[in-house]
């Protein structure tokens, strides 16, 4: 009860002033409140609003989707044409050194045979010659054969003459510039055919 008086009391200071308070605290005035107008126009903006964003979102979420599948298949189109450009290219290649390969070998046989041609064309002279040494013995050994009639190299006659000089009858060397060795005995005629079979070798290792 004393506090509900009180406040209707003067009260008074000692400098002698007085302050009174007024009986009654004015209210402040209430502000005024808006209530939220429903505006069909903007509730209609703001959905348009929100239904783009959506859009938005969604078209980009689809826009990634494709762009990673098209690279995804792009590198694996890419993958596959290296492949086969690989295996192509690996078969060209190897066709390539292959048919190298060959002609180096062919070089080297054709490079070869010319070195060896001359111990081959030797080689093939001395079997000729022995063979028609052996012949010719026969031949002499004979005596019902004639004279016998040889022509040649001089260094071949020379080598036969040290083998036929106690064999049979008088035989003639007549020396030419051929380089088979031929024997007419009578009406028959043997020659070594060595010219012809070094053309053979020759032209067996000519450059194609």
């Amino acid at each position: 009860m004393v506090g509900g008086i009180a406040q209707y009391l003067t009260e008074f200071r000692l400098d002698g002033s007085v302050e009174v308070e007024p009986l009654f605290q004015p209210k402040p005035p209430k502000s005024a409140i808006k209530e939220p107008v429903d505006d069909p126009a903007e509730r209609l903006r703001q959905a348009e609003q929100q239904g783009y964003e959506k859009g938005r979102r969604a078209a980009e979420h689809e826009f990634g989707l494709a762009l990673a599948a098209e690279q995804a298949r792009h590198e694996e189109q890419l993958a596959s044409e290296r492949a086969l450009w690989a295996e192509q290219e690996g078969a060209r290649l190897a066709e390539v050194m292959m048919e190298g390969l060959g002609e180096i070998e062919k070089r080297i046989s054709d490079s070869l045979a010319r070195i060896m041609l001359p111990f081959i064309t030797e080689a093939l002279r001395e079997q000729m010659m022995t063979s028609f040494m052996e012949v010719l013995v026969s031949l002499l050994s004979d005596g019902r054969n004639a004279a016998i009639r040889i022509s040649g190299p001089q260094d071949m006659l020379t080598a036969l003459s040290s083998h036929l000089i106690d064999k049979g009858p008088a035989v003639e060397f007549v020396p030419s510039d051929a380089i088979d060795v031929s024997v007419l005995v009578g009406d028959t005629l043997i020659e070594t055919q060595l010219e012809a079979w070094i053309g053979h070798l020759a032209q067996a290792v000519k450059p194609s």
